[in-house]
C-alpha cells in the first residue's frame, strides 16, 4: 500500500480521475421534446513531439503508483496495488506516478499505460506513452467490456446538459442504463463511432443512446420510452 494518508490518497485519486474540461451546456432556444445531440467544444490534439517525460517504473514493489481502469459497469476505478487490478482489464491500465508533479510528468499532454498481464524478466511491467487526447478518445486499446443486455447505454460527456436530462429521465422512469463518457471512458468514443457507422448514421455530439440496439441521437424522451417499452 502507499504511504500516504487516506484523505490525501482520496484527493489524489479524485485529481487523477477528474476531467480537465469544466464547461456547462446552455439550453437552446427551442423547447421541442427532441433535442439534437450537442457537439463538444473544439480541442486540439496534444503535441506528438518526442519530448515526453521518462516512463514510470511499474513493479509490485512500487509504492507511488495509481492504476486506473474501467470496470465491467463502465466506471473508472483507481487502486494503488497491481493485485487489485482485475485480470480482465490488465492488458491496458492507466498509470499515474504520484512521486512526480503533473507538470513534471507532462500530464496535460501525455498519458501512460501499462500491460499488467505478465512482468518482464526484471520484474517490471511494460509501459507505453500516448497522446492524452488519443487516450481520452480511446483511439487505441482493447474494446470495452460488453454492456448488460437489459440496460440502455448512454454515451455522454461531462459538459453536456442534455446528457444530464437523459439520465434524470431514465432514472425517473426506472429505465436501467450504463453511462459511457466519450471523453473520460477509454474506448467509449471508438465504440460509439463503430455503432453509428454500422447503423449508417452520422454523429459528432452527445447524448447518443443505444436502446435495445436502436440508436437515439440527441435527447428524445418519447423515443427512448417507446424503444424501451417495445419487446
Amino acid at each position: 500500500m502507499m504511504s500516504v494518508r487516506p484523505s490525501l490518497f482520496r484527493l489524489l485519486v479524485a485529481s487523477t480521475l477528474a476531467s480537465a474540461l469544466a464547461l456547462a451546456c446552455s439550453e437552446p432556444a427551442s423547447k421541442s421534446a427532441s433535442v439534437t445531440a450537442q457537439t463538444p467544444p473544439s480541442e486540439g490534439e496534444a503535441s506528438t513531439t518526442p519530448d515526453a517525460p521518462a516512463l514510470p517504473v511499474v513493479s509490485k514493489t512500487s509504492q507511488t503508483l495509481i492504476f486506473t481502469f474501467v470496470d465491467e459497469r463502465g466506471r473508472n476505478q483507481a487502486v494503488s496495488s497491481i493485485d487489485d487490478v482485475p485480470d480482465g482489464v490488465k492488458q491496458r491500465v492507466y498509470v499515474t506516478d504520484l512521486q512526480h508533479k503533473p507538470a513534471e510528468r507532462m500530464a496535460h499532454k501525455y498519458a501512460f499505460f501499462t500491460d499488467l498481464t505478465r512482468p518482464l524478466a526484471d520484474g517490471t511491467y511494460p509501459v507505453t506513452v500516448v497522446s492524452r487526447y488519443k487516450a481520452a478518445k480511446g483511439e487505441d486499446g482493447p474494446p470495452l467490456p460488453a454492456a448488460p443486455k437489459n440496460a440502455v447505454v448512454l454515451y455522454s460527456a461531462e459538459w453536456c446538459g442534455y446528457c444530464k436530462k437523459a439520465k434524470s429521465f431514465m432514472t425517473k422512469e426506472g429505465i436501467p442504463f450504463l453511462e459511457r463518457d466519450v471523453e473520460k471512458t477509454p474506448g467509449a468514443s471508438r465504440e460509439l463511432q463503430a455503432k453509428l457507422k454500422k447503423a449508417g448514421m452520422s454523429g459528432g455530439g452527445v447524448p447518443v443512446l443505444d436502446v435495445k440496439g436502436q440508436l437515439v441521437v440527441g435527447y428524445d424522451p418519447q423515443r427512448i420510452q417507446t424503444l424501451w417499452a417495445a419487446k
